[in-house]
């Protein structure tokens, strides 16, 4: 795991990490080793029985998802919802927790209510001005709420972040410096 404007590694895992989050004062990291670390302490606070593909903060709790298609409140290992297909992705908006697929669904998870269904795996959610966006490996992003293609014809969609403008100018201008 590195630092983004440094390059620095700042963690090594035994596998692949799928899943960085910023949750308190810490920042948590799960993968294809099925735990789930406080990334710089170096600590495993929770352990799963497969890949841990998603992590989210959302109110006052960090949650996990996986292959195993079920949803924890990653601190106290409570399982919320356990889904049909592995759970790609998380995020926290409006209010509420929502959940992408590898079957296409998108639901808010506490509640259970289902938002829309893709024809593809859902692998990233983002909340932007209060927008909730969703993605998948065909290239396409929907404003998901409205379940409208607001961009089309890219490659794939593996993750979305929302970021101030002048955090992204500093990324973009790093990223042509190389």
């Amino acid at each position: 795991i590195y630092e983004t404007l440094t390059g620095r590694e700042v963690a090594a895992r035994p596998g692949t990490v799928h899943a960085l989050c910023s949750f308190g004062e810490a920042l948590y990291d799960g993968g294809s080793y099925g735990g789930i670390y406080e990334t710089l302490a170096g600590k495993e606070i929770g352990r799963r029985e497969g890949e841990v593909l998603a992590l989210a903060a959302h109110e006052d709790a960090l949650f996990d998802g996986g292959g195993d298609g079920r949803i924890h409140e990653t601190l106290t290992g409570r399982e919320v919802v356990a889904r049909g297909g592995s759970i790609l992705s998380l995020c926290s908006h409006g209010g509420q927790l929502h959940d992408g697929t590898s079957e296409g669904l998108i639901c808010e998870t506490i509640t259970d209510r289902k938002l829309a269904d893709r024809d593809f795996p859902v692998t990233a959610l983002c909340s932007h001005r209060d927008r909730l966006y969703d993605g998948g490996p065909y290239g396409f992003i929907y404003d998901t709420l409205e379940g409208r293609m607001v961009v089309g014809g890219i490659k794939a969609v593996t993750a979305m972040v929302s970021m101030p403008p002048d955090v992204f100018r500093a990324l973009w201008a790093r990223a042509q410096e190389g």
